[in-house]
């Protein structure tokens, strides 16, 4: 296919496509910011900077849709890139993280170890140390298959150095990375299992813990969506032109038979579900804890998908079919909560916090490190106070009220959080009271005195903690209790509260957040219930709070156990009226 021989303008980070366009050269950028514009497809973009059909609306939108369906292309747009937001002095960027690889020589630390492959016709692939020496190379984002054999290890590290790492041994998917890679003129490329020394738990530690530098100082990030493991890759038939025709529109009188320039197709948004913020993921790749980060720290990323090529960027999302203007655009949601907005960290970070719970990781124990790049880059902001165990100083009573809507279970082998955090429990978690929707409206009750978490790592603030405790004065009420429901394997236990003065059974019972071990739960004998405030308009909101288990090392302390809370004008509404009386205040009430 011709390519049209006008040098197109450097794109517009935009976030739906026409926002940051010139009405000079734009006839839809003044439609953007109202909203109401015509969708143009990625074949009508095609086609125009062809020049086999009308001009197209926006230069700089023919330059995105070349970039996504033309890999030689994607370096023009990303050149196109640095120089718009060197033009624009870097607004809207995310502070801190690699603007463009200018920057990034200047800024960012290089990988420790990555492959060396020269764009050119050669199978020569090798493992190079960097020595700290700044250089431009992309990233992977992918699934490991079940036990991944081909990985960097201390047996085979001098010879992956030394040598060439033959062709035809290298997975599928690292390969077509690699080509990739090669066809955008880069040198270098980073995949964590060719990258980091697995047997070598030190480099390991050391490496989870730079995911922000890796992946946002990163030329491209290029994710693997369809592949289930190392050897699915990236390159797979589609069938959405066969599913979904192209008819064309006849021109003329009614009947005629006339063709025309027009033609139309059923948009096939079922592809786009795992993009939006508000999907469950469906993706092989998008559900997994790791590439959550990866996918915020990178400047940009190109998605195969077994349905089409997408593009995702600061500025905004596209795809083959143009279907991605339709949903709300996931990445700019998210990256509020990384740098460039005026609103307070902790509003954006329950977003995150929602989609991570979501995804799935193989090692409990990296329930911490895997989110570790995206504090670390939030935490740079300085907007929300000193980071505690996936929590924010700033606003932390509001965030404490989470809740668990699937899975509860709580990682027994190990220590990942306090009680308090959300990190400590593994399921789906949900704030009632998200401060985007009524923070004015919640009322809280309590006052936190002191909180301290533990690092792991005194030089990792975002990284794995050993302990932690929050303080808090407030209203309690102590109940007795007793077994409603015994649980199963998927439902945790509910549990009948009756204050032990006046014998009244609450009407309500309490569903734990997570599932207990049945002795555990059959030994709990007494609950607290601390009023937590007015959450959300109409819900009141209280902590449930059990002895801790080690009663000789935590003697007096609490763990949280789950929430409770009654609703404005429900049945039982005078129920917290009764329960508000009997309250007592109590000062000091530690909770681990």
């Amino acid at each position: 296919m011709p390519r049209s021989t006008k040098v197109p303008q450097p794109p517009c980070l935009c976030r739906r496509f026409h926002v940051n366009c010139s009405p000079q050269t734009c006839p839809q950028a003044q439609h953007a910011s109202t909203g109401d514009w015509n969708h143009y497809t990625i074949r009508a973009f095609r086609e125009s900077a062809a020049g086999t059909a009308q001009a197209p609306p926006c230069e700089t939108c023919a330059a995105v849709v070349w970039a996504l369906t033309e890999v030689d292309e994607i370096k023009q747009i990303l050149r196109g890139s640095v120089e718009d937001l060197e033009n624009r002095g870097g607004e809207g960027m995310c502070e801190g993280a690699a603007e463009d690889y200018e920057m990034m020589l200047i800024e960012l630390e290089a990988p420790i170890y990555a492959l060396a492959s020269p764009p050119v016709p050669s199978d020569e692939v090798r493992v190079v140390q960097t020595d700290g020496e700044l250089v431009r190379y992309t990233t992977l984002s992918h699934r490991w298959g079940n036990n991944e054999e081909f990985t960097l290890v201390k047996k085979n590290m001098a010879a992956w150095s030394a040598n060439d790492i033959p062709w035809d041994t290298i997975p599928r998917t690292y390969g077509d990375a690699i080509e990739v890679t090669r066809k955008l003129g880069v040198d270098y490329i980073w995949i964590d299992t060719m990258c980091i020394v697995q047997d070598d738990a030190d480099d390991w530690r050391y490496e989870s813990t730079r995911m922000k530098a890796v992946y946002g100082g990163s030329y491209l990030n290029i994710a693997a969506e369809c592949a289930a493991g190392s050897h699915g890759g990236l390159f797979v038939s589609s069938g959405l032109v066969e599913e979904f025709k192209t008819y064309e529109v006849p021109e003329g009188e009614k009947g005629s038979s006339t063709k025309g320039n027009l033609r139309i197709r059923q948009q096939p948004h079922f592809t786009h579900n795992p993009f939006g913020s508000n999907y469950r993921d469906s993706s092989l790749l998008l559900g997994r804890g790791w590439v959550l980060q990866e996918r915020l720290l990178a400047p940009r990323v190109v998605y195969y998908d077994q349905h089409e090529l997408k593009w995702e960027c600061y500025g905004g999302t596209d795809c083959l079919c143009g279907g991605m203007l339709a949903i709300s655009n996931f990445s700019l949601e998210h990256r509020e909560s990384l740098g460039f907005s005026e609103k307070k960290l902790p509003i954006q970070w329950m977003r995150i916090v929602e989609r991570y719970s979501t995804c799935l990781l193989t090692f409990d124990s990296d329930r911490m490190i895997a989110l570790a790049g995206i504090a670390e880059q939030a935490y740079k902001t300085g907007r929300g106070g000193k980071y505690l165990a996936g929590l924010w100083e700033q606003d932390l009573a509001h965030q404490l009220c989470w809740q668990v809507q699937d899975t509860h279970r709580k990682p027994t082998s190990m220590y990942i959080a306090p009680s308090w955090s959300w990190l400590s429990v593994v399921g789906c978690i949900w704030f009632s009271n998200r401060m985007d929707y009524h923070c004015g409206a919640s009322e809280i009750d309590v006052r936190i005195t002191q909180v301290e978490v533990t690092l792991a790592d005194e030089t990792c603030e975002t990284g794995p903690v050993t302990g932690g405790f929050l303080k808090v004065d407030g209203k309690v009420v102590e109940f007795d209790t007793s077994i409603g429901y015994p649980g199963s394997s998927s439902v945790p236990q509910r549990f009948w509260l009756t204050h032990r003065e006046t014998g009244t059974t609450l009407h309500y019972g309490m569903e734990a957040d997570y599932i207990m071990a049945e002795a555990s739960a059959k030994n709990l004998e007494t609950l607290l219930l601390l009023y937590w405030g007015k959450i959300w308009e109409n819900r009141k909101t209280f902590l449930v709070l059990r002895h801790a288990e080690n009663a000789k090392e935590h003697a007096g302390k609490y763990e949280k156990l789950g929430t409770y809370w009654y609703i404005d004008g429900e049945e039982h509404d005078h129920e917290f009226d009764q329960l508000m009386g009997w309250s007592q205040h109590k000062e000091g009430l530690v909770i681990i």
